[in-house]
């Protein structure tokens, strides 16, 4: 039964992120290419929603058809996404930045320039490669803490 439940929760949310405009919006903001627009849109965004929350109850205060407190519940989600994304964007950011930084320093350290390839033991570990990556490597290649006879 639990199973069931997270496959069908699963497919609602890939309907959901798939077809739901503010979703589709979120997901390239938190993506490394809409990150630098992720602040401005999401500082416009989240008071528009709150502004049309406002509208929406009032209405539904004076007397309007009570199916608009749907929309006063959905705008106060997209609200909430869209401040999340404030918050969180600065964070994304600085974790792109230090893994661009430590993915510079791996592959400086790598290339040395005299034919051989230095490569540390945990490489391939942290890059995401395996064993089999070491021999697709170019040139000879050398691990630290190995001497020439080692391999």
């Amino acid at each position: 039964m639990l199973a069931v439940s997270i496959h069908l929760a699963a497919a609602i949310r890939g309907y959901l992120a798939f077809y739901m405009p503010t979703n589709r919006v979120i997901d390239w903001l938190r993506s490394p290419r809409g990150l630098k627009w992720a602040i401005p849109v999401a500082i416009v965004a989240a008071p528009a929603y709150l502004f049309s929350m406002s509208v929406c109850s009032t209405v539904v205060e004076r007397g309007g058809p009570g199916y608009l407190n749907l929309l006063v519940l959905l705008f106060a989600w997209n609200a909430l996404k869209f401040a999340s994304v404030v918050l969180l964007a600065p964070l994304r950011g600085l974790r792109l930045a230090i893994a661009h930084r430590a993915r510079r320093a791996v592959d400086h350290q790598r290339w040395r320039g005299d034919g051989a390839v230095y490569q540390p033991r945990w490489l391939p570990a942290v890059v995401g490669g395996s064993a089999v990556d070491r021999e697709r490597l170019p040139g000879r290649v050398r691990f630290h803490g190995d001497r020439d006879g080692d391999r």
